[in-house]
């Protein structure tokens, strides 16, 4: 029996149209995100490391983190933070990873990394676990501070040198008051020799 309806047949027409362009609509929004997200990741001025929570193996890299290390991001992946610089060893490593796994959180102010050719940078290293599908990952941010200590350096030497001149000044006034306190007791010693005797004072 034919659809005596046409306006109701053109509405669910419509309707199926409709929920054919929404798949395609949700899956082109999500191909953005996933293009702006992957823009901001590779051109990020921080090194940025993303890691199996559970494996603690590098599964991701920006570009800024392969020029810090000087190593491609085929290099990277698959290896443990120890085995590209950022650790001492791999006890050093393996403590790091299982407060990381305790805690879902990690970070150093100040961590050696040093690169294939023996040049060690300082970073500042901050790592958060979280869920990106059905697994765990934990992004490591890593900031080059080379900059900021050499400057907490130069604040250190000036407040030494500043500390210093002080010191050597109240030494300077504690040596004048004491090298001014002997002549004026002599002064005020001779005052009083050659101040007038008054008539009835012992003396006469």
């Amino acid at each position: 029996m034919l659809n005596s309806n046409p306006s109701l047949a053109h509405r669910t027409a419509l309707e199926a149209s409709a929920d054919a362009i929404q798949p395609r609509v949700a899956e082109e929004s999500v191909r953005q995100s996933e293009i702006r997200y992957r823009r901001l990741f590779q051109t990020a001025k921080d090194g940025i490391l993303i890691l199996d929570a559970s494996t603690g193996k590098i599964i991701d890299a920006n570009a800024f983190m392969s020029g810090l290390l000087g190593q491609e991001l085929p290099e990277l992946i698959g290896k443990e933070l120890w085995e590209i610089g950022l650790f001492e060893d791999i006890a050093a490593n393996k403590e790091a990873f299982r407060k990381l796994q305790e805690t879902g959180y990690l970070r150093y102010e100040h961590l050696p990394v040093q690169n294939r050719n023996g040049v060690t940078t300082q970073v500042e290293f901050i790592s958060n676990v979280y869920k990106e599908g059905d697994r765990l990952v934990a992004q490591c941010n890593v900031r080059d501070v080379t900059a900021r200590i050499v400057m907490e350096q130069q604040i250190k030497i000036q407040a030494e040198a500043l500390a210093d001149q002080s010191r050597r000044k109240d030494e300077f006034l504690a040596i004048l008051s004491h090298e001014l306190r002997n002549p004026l007791a002599s002064i005020r010693s001779g005052t009083h020799l050659l101040r007038p005797e008054e008539p009835g004072s012992d003396d006469s």
